[in-house]
């Protein structure tokens, strides 16, 4: 993802809205879905966005320490969206959109090293950068693991979440 003609201002807000959005999504379906491991782990999720998040934001305050953080509504920089269409969240609704966040996860990494390229004259916030490109790819296999998982969901027993904590 080329991000040259993007602003560094306009680039630190679309990622905090991404994060921001991110967040809300797994948080989400973490509360909808009832299988405990895969809402713990979509818990997970929306804690990673969220430190993500407050990263970014401090980066702003620090690059522009008189301006005021103001979301856009829609990101500058065009990123994936994903949407929950069916509230009520049945098993495909929830394939559907973990597939479409796997997407929105390859593209933050994309993105994430193309923002690094803009603090090449500061290895610091570079090296997070990165890092954080790096733990996109990490959501992306984690939601590529979960979605497995859920397409296993109507195989699950249903007390395996009273016996996830029993043992020695």
């Amino acid at each position: 993802m080329n991000l040259d003609n993007f602003s560094k201002k306009d680039i630190m807000l679309s990622a905090i809205k991404s994060e921001l959005d991110s967040k809300e999504l797994y948080s989400i379906l973490s509360d909808n879905i009832d299988n405990a491991l895969i809402s713990d782990k979509l818990a997970f999720l929306a804690t990673e966005e969220e430190k993500h998040k407050n990263y970014v934001q401090k980066l702003f305050e620090k690059e522009f320490p008189d301006e005021e953080i103001e979301i856009p509504e829609k990101s500058p920089v065009p990123l994936p969206e994903v949407e929950i269409e069916d509230t009520e969240f049945p098993l495909e609704e929830i394939v559907r959109v973990l597939e479409k966040a796997k997407e929105a996860e390859k593209a933050a990494s994309e993105f994430y090293k193309s923002f690094a390229e803009h603090f090449t004259n500061d290895s610091k916030i570079k090296n997070i950068l990165e890092y954080f490109a790096l733990m996109e790819i990490g959501h992306y296999q984690l939601i590529d693991i979960e979605l497995k998982n859920v397409e296993r969901l109507k195989e699950m027993e249903d007390g395996w979440s009273d016996l996830m904590h029993v043992g020695p």
